[in-house]
């Protein structure tokens, strides 16, 4: 996919390929077939990828031209979990997307029943 390929070297501004793929936790020769559109990520690297970049998954993807904003304007400062805790917390949420933040709070809300009804593993006899 070109479009990921030309914003991967973007993000990777001046950083050489071996600093950001340390920082990203993958091999240098696997950003640089990224780099030159020669394979693509697994999801688990693409969102490594992401996050060592400091910009968003739509950005990467040419969803949307901001690098910090993702569909429904919660910004890449957080990851959907911690934005779910963010707005059940009453934080704000860029664009002031109701739609938005009504998912978030039933995501935050998920989580803490998730949390609430996990039990710890059984000890083996």
């Amino acid at each position: 996919m070109k479009v990921f390929a030309d914003r991967l070297k973007k993000a990777r501004g001046s950083a050489s390929q071996a600093a950001f793929s340390k920082a990203a936790g993958i091999s240098r020769a696997a950003l640089a077939n990224y780099e030159a559109d020669i394979r693509e990520p697994d999801l688990a690297t693409f969102r490594s990828i992401a996050e060592a970049a400091g910009v968003s998954a739509d950005w990467l993807l040419g969803i949307t031209n901001d690098p910090a904003t993702v569909r429904g304007g919660v910004t890449n400062t957080a990851t959907a979990r911690g934005a779910g805790a963010q707005a059940a917390a009453g934080g704000t949420i860029q664009n002031g997307d109701p739609a938005t933040a009504a998912i978030l709070e039933r995501l935050a809300a998920l989580e803490a029943k998730v949390a609430a009804s996990s039990t710890p593993p059984r000890k083996k006899r």
